[in-house]
């Protein structure tokens, strides 16, 4: 049942929530977040140390942390946490290049990312990949949608509250 503060909260109409439809999308949301702590638990990794990982198997090796940051939802402080720590364990190394550090795999990352990094991966691809090109499609358009829809009320929102 739905709880009657919600619409005092977020007022009537357009405003409010309009089913229950929302409620599962986040709960999906919560669902495939806690997948991906799974699979940096698989690793043996911090959710940031697997998130640093997938950062550069997808666009490989000799990234700054700033590459690593701008690319992925993750902000400045915990990509420098998570590579501190990465560099700790002996999975990651950054070597000075110019004025920038970039990132390099050692040989127990090399291995982490083959055994472990590689094959979760591709799950998530093959997993994509089970769907059909058209479903695929519609998948992307309709986040792409979704994402915009909020970055406009949410901007929206931190204008309000800035007045």
């Amino acid at each position: 049942m739905k709880d009657k503060s919600t619409d005092a909260l977020c007022g009537a109409g357009a405003g409010s929530i309009c089913d229950e439809t929302w409620s599962v999308m986040t709960d999906l949301w919560f669902e495939l977040d806690a997948l991906s702590r799974k699979c940096a638990g698989i690793c043996g990794l911090s959710e940031t140390g697997y998130a640093v990982l997938c950062n550069l198997f997808e666009y490989g090796e000799g990234r700054t942390q700033t590459d690593v940051y701008k690319s992925d939802i993750l902000n400045k402080q915990t990509v420098n946490s998570g590579v501190k720590q990465l560099i700790a364990e002996g999975v990651l190394r950054a070597e000075v290049c110019g004025r920038q550090k970039k990132l390099f795999l050692t040989e127990k990352g090399k291995d982490l990312m083959k055994n472990r990094i590689l094959p979760l991966v591709q799950m998530d691809n093959d997993a994509f990949c089970a769907m059909d090109l058209a479903e695929r499609q519609k998948f992307i358009l309709t986040l792409r949608t979704y994402k915009q829809n909020f970055e406009h009320a949410l901007s929206a929102f931190v204008e309000k509250c800035a007045k």
